[in-house]
Order: structure tokens, then sequence, then C-alpha cells
């Protein structure tokens, strides 16, 4: 590489996304070979099978090799559970909430070591996961399951072991998002969050699974659209030298390579612009410029690069990408050629399945005979929703629907949030019924959704039944019953956790 070229190495601190499954479209091929971009992200828009995965990261490959000399470093954020990329024959691992809830560590290691598998066999190469969050914000509406807990050690040891699994898997792990989103009631997708402790605070928790993993040598941190007033009040993390180098940098000694989430994100794009935020960011030390979706804002941030930074601040940056790339990918099985083992993802699937199954969170009620579906049971449920593409394209699913025709048992949709009068026709439903399954979706969050829950409770007792109350995300939702209700914490809405509760509450095991 020609060390002086600007547009070569500002090409390497470059990560974009594009529209296509089977073909690169062409346009993207000459943005590729004009600016000399070293590396991309895919999102489930991007996949819809194992080979047609692979098909397309050998054709990443290809074409970026040719323009640049260099592999490309092909990411995703494949976290499990909620967040998940795959294609239904790639088999997902449960999320980091139901996984640390457990109490097994174990579990986040074979849960990074089975998804860096797969990515490699599919020939993704750079996970951006686990989340470091510590979600201590019940309110929060874009962590929640997907951090490990609301502690700072369980949240460092279950992200040690799943970072762990993922590099003896041959995957690069990059740990989100410093310095933390836990503590928001707000989503950086959409608006620009802001928290307010002290930097002694931030040490004694938000920082501390992201000061461990750097001590333990962690190669990939990512950043946080988020304005930490005690560290900088003008500009979030991603475009902050204070929290990016002065911080990341000097204070906590780390060394390898800074991304920043999307800088078409909310937080970024409607208060800075996309181009400024990016600009920023090199100023302040990052080294990975991620933009998701439109390869045109890259366009527009690459030229603001060239033109504004020097040439040995990039070589810096693009000498990193370099060096994880000649780590990982030049001399490593990562990129060698491997056929999609059909057996071998079957085998995946059924670990995974176990692991889902003692993922419930309900095990004091598992021998509780009111758990058992009978004729005088109904199953009632909420949609999932998406507010953001961090979990991916919206699920065509409804847990009633799927309950009901899994266990031949009459189903009714339940609004997310329902009016007084919807309310009052799904209750006068239920005289005839006595056992009640309710799946709720952050019912904790949505008000409307919560008071429904709370009626459905006291008819449920007016009627001399029980209620099973399923959390279909966020845990919180069972605090809005009494114990007089079972509560079953399932934290993902997908049809693999739904077939494993479909045996939980049958009373069968999967061990």
């Amino acid at each position: 590489m020609d060390m002086k070229d600007k547009r070569l190495l500002a090409g390497q601190m470059m990560m974009v996304g594009f529209s296509g499954v089977d073909e690169i479209s062409e346009d993207f091929i000459k943005f590729i070979e004009e600016y000399k971009i070293g590396n991309v992200i895919l999102f489930s828009e991007n996949i819809y099978s194992a080979n047609q995965l692979k098909k397309l990261c050998g054709k990443i490959q290809q074409v970026i090799k040719k323009a640049t000399g260099y592999p490309a470093l092909i990411s995703i954020d494949q976290e499990g559970g909620m967040v998940s990329r795959f294609s239904p024959d790639l088999p997902a691992s449960p999320g980091a909430m139901a996984i640390g809830r457990t109490g097994k560590a174990e579990y986040a290691y074979e849960s990074g070591l089975i998804t860096a598998k797969e990515l490699k066999m599919c020939g993704v190469n750079f996970n951006l996961a686990p989340s470091c969050d510590i979600n201590n914000n019940k309110k929060n509406p874009v962590i929640g399951v997907r951090s490990y807990g609301e502690d700072a050690d369980t949240v460092y040891r279950f992200a040690k072991q799943m970072a762990d699994g993922l590099k003896a898997g041959g995957v690069i792990p990059c740990i989100k998002h410093f310095p933390g989103h836990g503590n928001t009631n707000s989503d950086s997708h959409l608006v620009l969050p802001s928290i307010n402790k002290s930097l002694e605070e931030l040490e004694e928790v938000e920082l501390f699974p992201f000061k461990k993993l750097i001590e333990d040598d962690i190669e990939a941190v990512m950043t946080a659209h988020i304005i930490f007033k005690a560290l900088d009040s003008d500009y979030p993390c991603t475009m902050s030298k204070t929290v990016l180098t002065d911080l990341l940098r000097d204070k906590l000694g780390f060394d390898g390579l800074i991304v920043t989430d999307c800088l078409e994100m909310g937080a970024i794009k409607e208060n800075y612009g996309s181009v400024k935020g990016g600009l920023k960011a090199v100023e302040a030390g990052a080294d990975l410029l991620c933009v998701s979706h439109n390869f045109e804002v890259a366009r527009d941030i690459l030229d603001a690069v060239i033109e504004n930074i020097d040439t040995e601040r990039l070589k810096i940056s693009a000498e990193k990408v370099i060096k994880l790339k000649e780590r990982y990918l030049v001399d490593s099985p990562l990129s060698h050629k491997q056929d999609i083992d059909s057996d071998e993802l079957a085998k995946y699937r059924t670990s995974l399945s176990r692991m889902r199954y003692n993922c419930i969170d309900g095990r004091n009620k598992v021998n509780d005979e009111s758990l058992r579906p009978d004729n005088k049971t109904v199953i009632l449920g909420c949609p999932s929703y998406r507010t953001t593409l961090v979990s991916g394209k919206p699920i065509e699913l409804n847990f009633a629907e799927y309950l009901g025709e899994k266990l031949n048992l009459p189903a009714v949709k339940v609004p997310l949030e329902p009016t007084v009068e919807e309310t009052e026709e799904i209750l006068a439903k239920l005289d005839n019924y006595s056992h009640i399954i309710m799946g709720s979706y952050n019912a904790h969050l949505l008000t409307a959704q919560g008071d429904f829950v709370k009626s459905l409770e006291a008819k449920t007792e007016s009627i001399g039944g029980v209620l099973t109350l399923a959390a279909l995300r966020n845990p919180y939702d069972l605090e809005l019953v009494s114990d007089k209700s079972n509560k079953i914490a399932l934290y993902e809405y997908s049809t693999e956790m739904f077939d494993e509760f479909v045996k939980f509450l049958k009373g069968g095991k999967n061990e």
C-alpha cells in the first residue's frame, strides 16, 4: 500500500453497508474501486440463506481485494436473541440477558463459539458483539435484553466469555457501546441521549466491563452516540477527543481498533450531520467509521476526511485496520473457502435449542400443574415492534397465533397499546376459560399495554382462573402482576423461543 495515498488510507477506515443479496450493484462496486473501500457491514436485508451469504461474502472479498490489495473486514451485528441477522437456516443463539440470568457463563462462551463457527463458515469475520452495556435503567428502550444484566461484574464475566468464544471460533469480537448505553431512557438511533453521572460513578459502573476487557486484550471497541456530561458536554462520545483519546486510549490504555456506531443514526445525523460526525470522530481518535445503509453518505464523509485530515493521522488508523487483517485474515483459516455443512448446522441447532430452553426464566414453575394447557386454556399475545434497524427487518410472527396453532387452542391478538374499548372487548371473551396465557411485549414501557396486563390479572382472579404472563422481551413486564400469577421470562420474540416455551408449558425437558 502507498502510505502517501490518502484515498487508500481513508478507504481502510470505512465500513459501509449496501443493498443486495445475490449480487453487488455496479454503483457500489464503482464506489469501492474509486474510494478504495476496505470493509463492509451486513444486515438481515443482505441475507436469505447460508449458501447465499457465503457466495455474497466471496464476491465482497474478490471486489475489495482487487480494489485495495487487502481482504475485507466483513462485519455483522450477530448478538443473538432479539438482535440477529441470520437467515432461518442458520441457528441463532439466545440473547445476552437470557444467558446472563441463567448464571452460567459457559453458555456465553458456547454462544460465542457456535456463532463464530457459523459466521466463519459463511465468510463473515468481524462480529459487532458482545454488548458490554449494563442495563441499569429498566426504561431503556434500546438495550434491555441485549445486556447480560444489571450489574457490572455479571456483564464483564459473560461478555468476556462470549468474546473468548468468538475468538476461539476464528471471528474478531468488537465490544460495545463505549462507555455504556445501559443507563439511557432514549434510543440513539432516533435521538441524542445524555447521561449526567460523575466520572467516579462511571468508573465504578459503566466503564468497569470495558476496562476489564481492555486488560484482557480485546482488540476492537465500538463507540456510543451519547453525551456523558462529566466527560464532554458538547459532543457525544463518538465525536469526543476527551472520550476516545484521553479516556479510552490514554487512561484505559486501549491500543486496538476504535469503531464508530453507525453515523447515519439520528443522534449524529439530526444533531450534527453525518459528515461532521465522521470528521469529528476521526479527529477524536476513531479508526473505523461505520455507515450502515447509504454509501453516498460514506462518500461525502470520505471526501471531508480526505480534504481535512492529514496523511499521518490517516496512516495511524489505516495501519491498525491492516494489522488486524494481517493477524486474522491473511494467513488464517478465516480466509479459506469452506462449504456449508448442513450436518454441522444441525448440531449447532440442537445445542442452541437446549440452551434456549434452559434460558426460560421460570424454573420455580416448571413442575407446576397450573402451567399445563388444557381445553379451558386461551392464548393472548401482543405483536413485536421495531422502532429501528437495530433488530433487523420486522418479524412476520404473532405469539398468540403461533402458540394457538402449536397447542391447538384458541388465540386472541392483543394490540401493542389497546384502547379501553379494546380491553373491555377482549376481557369479555374470557369468561369460559380457567387458564389464560398472555404474551406481553415491553408492557413496562407501553402504558396502555401495562394497564391491560393489570386488568387481565384482575379479570382472571374474578373468574377463579390462573394467569400465566410470558414476558416476550424485557422481563420487567412481570413486575406488573402479583405472585398469584405464573411469571415466565422468555426474553425473545422468535419461533425458536416459542417452540421451547411450548415444551416448557407441557412440562417437557430439553436437556
